[in-house]
Formats: C-alpha cells, structure tokens, sequence
C-alpha cells in the first residue's frame, strides 16, 4: 500500500493478514504510516508491520498489490526479469475502461492474478484482463460473539436513551455526495408521527449540516464512531441508500449482522442483497421499512456472508490455484 490509514483499503489489508494467519501463513501489511495509534492496532490483531524502506521483496514472496503506484513500481523493477514475486492485483477503484486499458498491459504482464472485487465492472475487466481472474468480493470480519452482541445491544441502547420497544433503523457512511445522507433525513421527517421509530445515523463529512440543520427528535447522532459494528448490534434495521458503489465495506458489515436492509435497486444491491429488501425510490423505502416495522422484522440472517469463512475460502483458491 502507499499509506495506512485505516479506510476502506486499509480495512481490506487488515482482513486478509487475519485470514493469513489463520492460515498460518506468515505475512506483513508494507506502506508508510501516519502515527503510531496504526501500529497499536495492527499489534492488537497480532499483524506484522513493515514500512517501504524494511521491505525487501524476493522472488519467493506472495505480494497483494493494492494502488496503481506500486504496480507500476513493481512493473518496472521486473520488466525484463524472468523470476519474480508472485503478484496479485486487486481491485480498487471504479475504473473508466480508458483506465482499465492503460492499467492492464501492466497487470496482465506482471502479475499472476486480477483480484475483481465486484460483478458491475465483469464485462470490461474480461475484455481486457488476460492474466487470472479471481472474483473475490470485499469481506468483514466481525469482533464481537452472540454473547458480547447482546451485552453491547443492552449497554449501548440503555446509554443512548434507547428502549426496548423502540425500532432503530440505522445509516453510516462519509456525509459526502453519492452517500444520500439526506435520504434518511427524509425518512425520518416521513416517518414522525411513528414514535417508536427512531434513526441512528453514524458518521460525519462535508455534507454534515444537511443532518446538522435537521436534527429532530427521532433522530439520534453521535456522529463519527470507531467501530460501527458495535452500533449495528443495536439497530433494528439498515438503510444503505447509495446509488453508485463498488463493493460497499458498510453494507457487507450490515449483512453480517443479521439486519434487514432497505437499499435502492442498483446491480450490486441485488447482487449482495435478497429481492425482498430491494426498492426503487424513496417512497417505497418508507413503505418497506414500515412493512418491516408492523412485522416486528429486526433480525435476518441473509443468503450470502462476506465474513471470516468467506475470506478463507476465496484466499485458499487463490494461494493453491
């Protein structure tokens, strides 16, 4: 990587060295750092840590690559060389096909495999990818047993003023263009005369004062939280209102929690998601999540999981393909 910072490219390298050393394979996450707090919690979930200048790679290694900078660095050291590392690109960004095209005459002659992390980009990465390609979506690992998520429900709820009878339905992402923040400040000003129904949002970004500017009462914010897994636990409900996403980390953390989920009717929701929790519009979004509400619905266990075993099962046929 280039640098570490925990986001979502960050969060995936994380989730493959716990996959790693599950499998007892040794491995390392090398990029540059911005302060010691990203090593303190690389050493709580016990992952080797290299910076750029300790790495030294050789030809035995198995390097997942992970930006553009260095594919293009790896692509110019082993140009002419017949023994090199074995490389894996993995997907990251939505590529324009222009992108895509220059990106792969690196790909396709220095790495062994094209790690594709979502179906909406399939037909233009197999027009131009000729290397193997691993179709291998985004996945979550979650902290917390059956135990400890009814404990966090019962603590976070009580601290938040939360009753047991009140239907928690729950946004989080960047306040920016695209995520819709402003959707479920609608929602929420459709749904008020419903005094049960209360919406949690997490997070915070440039569009803040559209969820600043709208606060009511039954919104609840505590604004940029660290770990919204333990924020899932106690939500009755997930609303994923983003039109335009690769391979969303949030929404796969929702699915892994046993949610129902209302989300718009894009590719890759009805890729992820059950036809059942799938709308078109605003508008039937209220009426779903009502359906949801009348019928008492806060727990799901979906058809697909993107969780610990998923990760395994995907890096194995990889690492012994």
């Amino acid at each position: 990587m280039d640098k570490f910072r925990f986001g979502g490219g960050e969060n995936l390298a994380v989730n493959y060295a716990i996959v790693l050393n599950k499998l007892n394979i040794e491995n390392y996450i090398v990029a540059d750092y911005m302060d010691d707090k990203f090593l303190e919690k690389l050493k709580n979930h016990k992952i080797k840590y290299l910076n750029k200048k300790e790495f030294k790679e050789n030809t035995n290694d198995i390097l997942f690559i992970h930006t553009n900078r260095n594919l293009l660095k790896m692509h110019t050291k082993y140009f002419w060389k017949k023994e090199k590392p074995k490389m894996y690109y993995i997907q990251h960004l939505f590529y324009s096909e222009k992108k895509l095209k220059m990106l792969s005459k690196m790909i396709n002659h220095t790495c062994k495999g094209f790690i594709q992390i979502t179906p909406i980009t399939r037909d233009m990465i197999k027009k131009h990818i000729k290397t193997q390609i691993y179709f291998f979506p985004n996945f979550y690992i979650n902290k917390y047993d059956e135990k400890e998520k009814l404990k966090i429900r019962n603590e976070l709820r009580k601290e938040l003023k939360i009753s047991d009878n009140d239907y928690i339905v729950t946004f989080s992402g960047v306040f920016k263009k695209g995520k819709n923040v402003s959707h479920i400040i609608e929602l929420s000003k459709q749904l008020k005369n419903y005094k049960n129904i209360k919406f949690l949002i997490l997070g915070d970004g440039p569009e803040r004062e559209i969820v600043k500017n709208n606060l009511n009462n039954n919104i609840i914010w505590p604004g940029l939280v660290n770990d919204v897994e333990k924020y899932l636990h106690i939500s009755d409900l997930y609303f994923f209102p983003s039109r335009k996403e690769m391979m969303p980390l949030a929404l796969i953390e929702a699915i892994n929690a046993d949610l129902p989920i209302v989300a718009y009717n894009t590719e890759l929701n009805k890729f992820l998601l059950e036809e059942r929790f799938i709308v078109d519009n605003l508008s039937e979004a209220k009426d779903k999540v009502l359906e949801f509400y009348n019928s008492n619905l806060r727990k799901y266990s979906h058809d697909n999981k993107f969780d610990l075993n998923f990760g395994i099962k995907n890096l194995k046929k990889i690492l012994w393909s």
